[in-house]
């Protein structure tokens, strides 16, 4: 979704992440409220599918610096 700004366009990120070895969920948790603690503009939540959603306005580059910090914790799959 695109929102007007006098700056341009801001895009809305929304992706699922899940990490790759079951074990490694609590990492993944971990990672995520670091990640929403370090962003405010950033928000970690859980789906009712049980899924780990990021959602955020920003640019696509920043977006993917986030992603980083939370793939430091373990290996995980991303889904856009």
């Amino acid at each position: 979704m695109l929102l007007g700004s006098d700056c341009g366009a801001v895009l809305q990120v929304r992706v699922a992440v899940e990490p790759k070895v079951a074990s490694d969920l609590p990492k993944l948790v971990e990672g995520l409220k670091r990640l929403a603690k370090s962003d405010p503009m950033v928000q970690c939540t859980i789906e009712e599918t049980g899924e780990h959603i990021i959602a955020g306005q920003s640019a696509i580059s920043d977006a993917l610096l986030l992603l980083r910090n939370v793939q430091q914790t373990c290996t995980m799959s991303v889904h856009m």
